[in-house]
């Protein structure tokens, strides 16, 4: 008998800490909402869905989460774009459709793809930078010398 009411203890607390969650991120959604905070709440958006796509809320969060792709679109910001594509991903998995279940994954790596190469373009641009900085500031120091000489 004890062994059994052991393996509900874990399965509670998950649905008491989930519950919570969804409390406080509803109430973060109607605050960031009233308060016109465009890109917070499109994070509490992704947040949202994810909860519910966990609990099992499927309709609610294809909902959720198709206001937080256009809103994400709108705002231009590939990262939410990125993670709403890897919900959709989970979302249609769960509902049977794998057809677009790997449609919204394939997105979900393009634009993962296409954040990294914008990462590593900066880098390399920022490396270009101090290369020739410090190339100019060698040719100084160089010009300097011989003027001392």
């Amino acid at each position: 008998m004890l062994l059994v009411f052991r393996g509900w203890v874990p399965l509670i607390c998950k649905i008491a800490y989930i519950t919570k969650h969804w409390f406080y991120l509803k109430k973060a959604y109607s605050i960031r909402k009233k308060q016109g905070q465009a890109t917070y709440l499109v994070t509490t958006q992704l947040s949202l869905g994810k909860t519910y796509l966990a609990v099992g809320e499927l309709n609610k969060a294809k909902h959720i989460l198709d206001s937080a792709l256009i809103a994400a679109k709108k705002l231009g910001i590939k990262e939410h774009i990125k993670q709403a594509y890897g919900f959709y991903s989970d979302y249609y998995d769960a509902v049977g459709d794998l057809a677009n279940a790997y449609k919204s994954y394939q997105y979900f790596y393009a634009y993962t793809d296409s954040i990294v190469n914008e990462d590593v373009n900066t880098k390399i641009a920022e490396m270009q930078t101090r290369f020739e900085t410090e190339k100019k500031e060698q040719e100084i120091n160089r010009l300097s010398q011989e003027k001392v000489i």
